[in-house]
């Protein structure tokens, strides 16, 4: 078994280098899932202000460019992908009371 030498010196076997390699892939899949989460958002259109909320299929897919149902108006307000919601639920759980 090929020793794979470590920044610090040190070197792990094939098989403690391989099981790094996996873990770092997963987290790496997990942070990219995480940051393409659309983050819920009380929107209203940068034009007209009505309130925009995001209903179907657009709750769940990704996007970050939204479009007014009352004057057409499209635009982001983040680089990452946002959806409009009625009510923003609260961190705490207390907006169920």
């Amino acid at each position: 078994m090929q020793a794979v030498p470590r920044e610090d010196g040190q070197t792990l076997n094939e098989h403690q280098h391989c099981q790094c390699v996996s873990e770092l892939t997963l987290t790496n899949e997990r942070l990219r899932a995480e940051v393409e989460k659309p983050i819920p958002m009380y929107l209203r259109c940068t034009r007209c202000s009505l309130p925009h909320i995001d209903r179907d299929e657009w709750t769940t897919r990704p996007h970050k460019t939204h479009l007014c149902e009352g004057c057409g108006h499209e635009w982001r307000i983040s680089d990452r992908p946002t959806v409009g919601v009625e009510v923003l639920a609260s961190q705490f759980g207390r907006d169920k009371e």
